[in-house]
């Protein structure tokens, strides 16, 4: 699977609500975190710099999802 390219905001969809959605940097580094409230989630990354990012999806236990995304 090839990365999405995006430059303001991502959309993550088939969570749960309730799940916690966290954006983590290709060096490791968390720079973002939510908690699902809806279905899909609406995720701003525009104050982000130019790099590699992966959308993690938990639901508490276990990490559900695992999606990478390059912010322009």
């Amino acid at each position: 699977a090839y990365p999405t390219f995006a430059t303001s905001t991502i959309t993550v969809a088939g969570v749960t609500p309730g799940d916690e959605v966290s954006i983590v940097s290709a060096m490791g580094k968390q720079v973002a975190t939510q908690i699902a409230s809806l279905n899909t989630e609406d995720i701003d990354i525009s104050r982000f710099v130019s790099g590699t990012y992966y959308v993690l999806v938990s639901d508490g236990n276990s990490i559900k999802a695992k999606l990478a995304f390059v912010k322009k």
